[in-house]
């Protein structure tokens, strides 16, 4: 059985305990979603994981969609980007640990090839599976010299998935710095899905 609640709505689970196989819950909804929010959102999806135990999460996003009478599309200096589509993704499908992201369908949202853009967010979890649904996270294995967003570090064995979002209007030169690193460690570098040498 699957149970919609509105976000952040806990009271009516506290009755649902065994009795469902996924969650969909209304979080985080309306308004812009980036890398800054992931730790709230897994906090959040934790809390419900422990009141439920360990089922299917899917949150909801709503972009596009009046706030209040606000116009809440995907924005970080006032003007529509749709790739913090594929943002909004990576992040719901981090903060449920491996769960997933609905995303209504709201013709403008998805606009001027977000489409495209949640395809190479849904392409790169699908090539690193394995990390995103069954890996542990551990971000305190690389710092940075320039946080203008979350950098996320999923481990499977010896193996590391880093993510390096920018929360930010503008590109951003960032130094990384592994923790912790085998001698013999070796990186494969994307961007955008360029892969560099």
């Amino acid at each position: 059985m699957m149970l919609y609640v509105a976000g952040g709505d806990i009271e009516p689970l506290r009755y649902a305990k065994g009795c469902l196989d996924i969650l969909h819950e209304g979080t985080p909804g309306n308004g812009v979603v980036n890398s800054s929010q992931l730790d709230s959102l897994t906090r959040h999806f934790d809390e419900m994981r422990q009141l439920l135990g360990d089922i299917p999460m899917l949150p909801q996003m709503l972009p596009c969609f009046p706030n209040n009478g606000l116009n809440t599309e995907p924005t970080i200096d006032g003007y529509y980007h749709p790739k913090l589509v594929a943002v909004t993704n990576l992040i719901g499908v981090l903060a449920t640990r491996g769960g997933g992201m609905e995303h209504w369908l709201i013709p403008i949202a998805y606009s001027a090839g977000a489409p495209y853009y949640l395809g190479e967010s849904n392409r790169l979890i699908a090539t690193f599976e394995d990390f995103f649904t069954k890996g542990e996270r551990h971000d305190d294995l690389v710092s940075t010299n320039n946080p203008c967003g979350k950098v996320v570090v999923l481990t499977r064995g010896k193996d590391r998935l880093i993510l390096a979002f920018n929360d930010k209007a503008t590109p951003q030169r960032v130094r990384l710095t592994q923790k912790d690193c085998r001698s013999n460690a070796r990186a494969h570098l994307y961007f955008e899905n360029k892969s560099f040498p």
